[in-house]
């Protein structure tokens, strides 16, 4: 596994994706998505707009357009919450890149 803890999100993804500025990334190669990573959502073209499938971390073409994962795909946690990026596929080889959650998500609270 290799690991980067040292990356921070670049202004492209903050802009594409929400993420705020200056939140500390993790960069790790898997051939699977982490145990931290329950649910994907499908990016891919579907012509002219993206399919936004979710599906379950075990398949790996979505559901929806049968496209398989692939870069630009979002990782998100049992909440739903976005957690990553797909940023690479090379073979087998997913590289995901994790996104640290700035406030913690406490369970029996309003906002």
């Amino acid at each position: 596994m290799k690991q980067d803890s040292s990356a921070v999100t670049s202004d492209l993804d903050i802009k594409e994706h929400g993420y705020k500025s200056g939140v500390r990334t993790m960069t790790e190669t898997h051939n699977n998505p982490p145990e931290t990573i329950l649910f994907w959502q499908c990016k891919q073209r579907l012509g002219k707009k993206k399919c936004d499938y979710l599906n379950h971390k075990e398949n790996k073409t979505c559901n929806e357009c049968n496209s398989k994962r692939d870069k630009g795909d979002v990782a998100l946690d049992k909440h739903k919450r976005k957690v990553g990026i797909l940023k690479e596929v090379d073979g087998l080889v997913e590289h995901w890149e994790h996104f640290e959650m700035d406030e913690p998500v406490q369970g029996g609270t309003r906002a």
